[in-house]
């Protein structure tokens, strides 16, 4: 049963018999001589409430915003929960928020108030808890946005004294192991290039060793410690007291876990006395593993947990401060800091300073706050807050080396933790004017953001806990902060609660009516249209790159990329994705393991998403468009990415289904791969048409002359040439020429295997020959693409060789000539090849071999509006009129459930990914992951 009172309802009685006069502080005259001259700026009521709620106790976030790029929040009331999505608006080029999404919960008008939710760490699970320490957990269907219940909160007890205090995630098996990130990039001062150093290190903590599992760790105020972990049958709980360290006749207000290197996780509370407390917490998973399938893989847990005691923390409380009488500046910044409360607790794991030379041990932060208008607070003294740290250094003793060569066949002690030593070292420390709302640890540990009650936001190093100062034109960048950017304080207002974007770029805000509100890190007055320094961008590129190593939602980073930004820093942000990362864009040469990247992997599409963005958004002049009301041309760079990222989805999906023998084709399959396969076809028609068009357009006498031949690019602002002069690009298109070879073999199998029709029969008859006429229909034959691709790769490939390159400077090359749009003089050869041999063969009619014709009027009609890489006006109303299914190539039938991309804001049709092809090799990647490798989102 919920507990009538505890001791929390002491600090109210003295309000209920009048005696909290602020006189009670004044017994000695003293208030008179403290009083500090600045005016403090009154506090609406909602936000005084809510800082009255984080002082009673911790786990009370009312917003989250997750790393997949839904943002929840709990409305006024807590009796409901809705979802919002961050996601771009194609046409205003813009980024923003969704609609409403509401949680189903159907709370009853009696049950505990929703007081906490929290994420997974990958941002598919969310947990949402209750006054009374219930917890609820909904599970991502594959589109963000949209979760389904999987654990009810109902079926946990109704006990005051459960209230959470503190929760931890603990990361995927994915996630355990050695992580790849970004710490710095590093200015070559002869060369000018930025090198980008990394770092790998091992996941710390425990972890849920069953894959693609989750697992919750919760502590309550009584010192209870629930594991609720997921298995096949639903989530399942264990729980364990803290022990003989446990509290007995007072609660836990505050707590924090922080998770360490040697596997376990480490936890401080904080007690109603005032007494912080660290624990270590060790979970031994005790799993059963089967050899599946040649794999020795996990088919059950059984966890338990084990809590040591390690140490006491001196003294938590503020220094005081000491106030000299006769010093008029001791005077004015004294604060009487016996007044300021705990308000947050927050455990860092040991991570490395900014600089990555020496790793440091976990550090415990504790904000403590006067607030003039709670309870029994002095009215008169002004709202101030104080950041006290300590660094937490936990050890193993060890004996001596020379105790081994006293017996050298002696077994090596088993590990105990009760033997581990735990020291803390404190801090000087900082007190500041306001109330914090938040504290969020950012960019690795690295940055500390404390988000105060006026809506200013502190950016500090974790180290040091100094106010970080931008070094905009430094030879080193290491993260946002130092770079320049900052959240102003101007656009803010007062918040209730707020949420970190997943790269820390984006803070979302519940402003005191509750209203949803959002404001970006920024550069200004440091940026302008004349002063554009690199550092900036090259740190958004690190992280960038890092989220790209997590699989965490980027789109935030892209969102706050400058609108000014000029061409050329746009263009070094996309090339510099690919050094970060460590990826190269040369294919010209045959390598399978970098070919299978860009068809399996993810980093190389998540940089064509950014070009193709980024392109489209910034610094890029768009052209013949007469109508204000059309949206402008795409951008060639644009229209480049995006055919290559559509080439590559289509090569996956024909990998993944398509079985790669010459066995025939089993009907099922023919519906998912119909419309790729038209759309490659229709690919392949607009390039070499387009061929055609800047031949006559460039003119027989100029077909070496660069300078002609790129305006003449720009004034038909199409991609064709760069696609077949770039190595990637002929590598996919050569790609889907084995595959359709291969899949046209396949049906004329199975047709020709047919040997009786019947019904069934018939209608698998009509199915293959409808997918047959793509073939035979189009005006470009699979024979003049192998062809044409064949001949440009051998000429590519001599041409490099003859001019001596070196692979570096080839990878460059490859690489401007993908970003900037710029053809090396060396590919010249090339060009002109192209413009006029090329050309020149595939226009010849050939009569006495029907299969090599090809006809340029039928050519020059065939409708390749669907494509979205043709700017006319009837391309745009065709698009705005039917809507393309993005993964499969065909229109999305009325009435159908839709899912949309947050970033292109492409649309697939949910029921197709629902079919039994999905189940084959990785297709359920498709079921998160839209063309330009960004999240599906649920359309209302």
């Amino acid at each position: 049963m919920p507990l009538i009172m505890d001791g929390r309802d002491d600090e109210y009685m003295d309000d209920l018999f009048g005696d909290s006069e602020p006189a009670q502080n004044d017994l000695f005259g003293e208030n008179e001589a403290i009083q500090i001259s600045q005016p403090s700026s009154s506090i609406p009521k909602p936000v005084i409430d809510r800082l009255e709620e984080i002082r009673i106790g911790g786990c009370c976030s009312k917003i989250a915003w997750s790393n997949s790029g839904a943002v929840a929040s709990i409305l006024p009331g807590g009796r409901r929960v809705v979802l919002r999505v961050f996601q771009r608006n194609v046409r205003r080029r813009s980024w923003d928020f969704g609609e409403e999404l509401p949680l189903s919960i159907n709370p009853t008008p009696e049950a505990p108030r929703i007081v906490h939710l929290s994420w997974n760490m990958s941002g598919s699970i969310l947990a949402l808890m209750d006054a009374c320490g219930r917890v609820g957990i909904f599970s991502s269907s594959g589109a963000i946005g949209k979760l389904q219940q999987v654990r009810n909160h109902e079926q946990d007890d109704e006990d005051d004294s459960s209230k959470i205090v503190s929760c931890y995630w603990l990361p995927l098996t994915y996630h355990q192991g050695f992580i790849r990130y970004i710490k710095s990039a590093t200015k070559s001062a002869s060369t000018g290039a930025w090198s980008y150093q990394s770092v790998l290190d091992r996941t710390p903590g425990p972890f849920h060793p069953w894959e693609g599992r989750s697992a919750l760790v919760c502590l309550t105020e009584s010192g209870k410690i629930r594991l609720l972990y997921d298995t096949p049958n639903g989530w399942a709980e264990k729980s364990i007291d803290l022990g003989a360290a446990s509290y007995s006749d007072e609660y836990i207000t505050h707590a924090s876990f922080a998770p360490d290197k040697e596997g376990k996780l480490l936890l401080a509370t904080h007690s109603a006395s005032g007494q912080c407390e660290v624990f270590a917490m060790r979970i031994n998973w005790n799993e059963r593993r089967q050899n599946i399938q040649g794999q020795q893989q996990v088919v059950g847990v059984d966890p338990q947990m084990l809590t040591t005691h390690l140490n006491t923390v001196p003294a938590f409380a503020p220094y005081q401060s000491i106030l000299d009488p006769q010093d008029p500046q001791s005077v004015a910044n004294f604060r009487d800091t016996s007044l300021a409360q705990l308000t947050h607790l927050e455990f860092l794991p040991g991570t490395f300073e900014r600089n990555w030379q020496e790793r440091k041990p976990a550090q415990l932060i504790a904000i403590f706050s006067h607030v003039r208008n709670i309870g029994n607070s002095n009215q008169a003294v002004d709202d101030f807050s104080i950041l006290s740290s300590w660094d937490i250094n936990i050890s193993t003793p060890s004996l001596h080396p020379a105790f081994k060569d006293i017996n050298p066949k002696a077994k090596n002690a088993k590990f105990d933790p009760s033997t581990q030593r735990c020291t803390s070292q404190r801090k000087p420390d900082i007190i500041f004017d306001g109330n914090v709302l938040r504290i969020q640890p950012l960019r690795f540990n690295t940055v500390l953001a404390l988000v105060l009650a006026d809506g200013s936001v502190n950016l500090r190093d974790c180290t040091s806990l100094d106010l970080i100062s931008p070094e905009i034109e430094s030879e080193q960048v290491s993260t946002l902060p130092h770079s320049g950017y900052t959240f102003d304080h101007n656009s803010s207002g007062i918040s209730l609660d707020v949420g970190f974007s997943p790269n820390g770029c984006i803070i979302v805000a519940i402003d005191p009516e509750g209203k949803f509100r959002q404001r970006k890190m920024g550069l200004a007055p440091l940026w302008t249209d004349d002063f554009q320094p690199e550092q900036p961008i090259i740190a958004l590129v690190a992280q960038y790159a890092t989220a790209t190593m997590y699989s965490w939602s980027n789109d935030d980073v892209l969102a706050i990329v400058p609108s000014n930004t000029k061409r050329e820093l746009v263009n070094q942000f996309l090339r510099d994705l690919y050094t970060s990362l460590g990826f190269s864009v040369d294919y010209t040469t045959e390598d399978s393991q970098r070919q299978k990247m860009i068809v399996t992997g993810l980093p190389i599409p998540k940089c064509l998403s950014a070009q193709n963005i980024l392109a489209d958004n910034h610094g890029y002049t768009h052209t013949g468009v007469d109508d204000k009301s059309r949206k402008p041309r795409r951008s060639i760079q644009s229209k480049l990415a995006w055919s290559l990222l559509n080439l590559r989805m289509s090569i996956f999906i024909f990998v993944m289904i398509v079985k790669q023998d010459k066995a025939p084709m089993d009907p099922a399959t023919i519906p998912y791969i119909h419309g790729l396969t038209r759309w490659t076809f229709d690919l392949l028609n607009f390039v070499i048409d387009e061929l055609f068009q800047l031949a006559d357009a460039v003119g027989y006498d100029n077909r070496s002359n660069k300078s002609v031949i790129m305006q003449e690019i720009q004034n038909l602002n199409t991609p064709a040439l760069h696609l077949l002069l770039l190595g990637m690009g002929r590598f996919l298109i050569s790609f889907a020429n084995r595959q359709f070879r291969l899949t046209g073999f396949q049906v004329t199998t199975a047709i020709k295997a047919q040997t009786h029709l019947d019904e069934q029969s018939l209608s698998h008859r009509r199915l293959y020959n409808d997918y047959m006429s793509i073939y035979n229909d189009s005006p470009v034959k699979l024979n003049h693409s192998e062809e044409l691709i064949s001949d440009i790769t051998d000429l590519v490939k001599s041409t490099y060789d003859a001019s001596h390159l070196s692979a570096d400077a080839r990878h460059d090359a490859e690489k401007r000539l993908l970003v900037d749009g710029d053809i090396s003089d060396v590919l010249m050869p090339v060009v002109t090849h192209i413009l006029t041999t090329s050309v020149d063969k595939l226009r010849c009619r050939n009569e006495s071999d029907p299969t090599k014709m090809l006809d340029p009027m039928k050519l020059f009609f065939h409708d390749v509006r669907w494509l979205g890489l043709t700017d006319d006006r009837a391309s745009e109303e065709y698009l705005r009129e039917n809507t393309v299914d993005a993964l499969f190539k065909v229109k999305v039938r009325e009435g159908k459930t839709r899912r949309r991309c947050t970033r292109c804001g492409s649309v697939v049709e949910e029921e197709r990914l629902r079919g039994k092809v999905m189940a084959r090799g990785q297709m359920g990647m498709l079921d998160k992951s839209c063309v330009c490798a960004s999240n599906w989102m649920a359309v209302p």
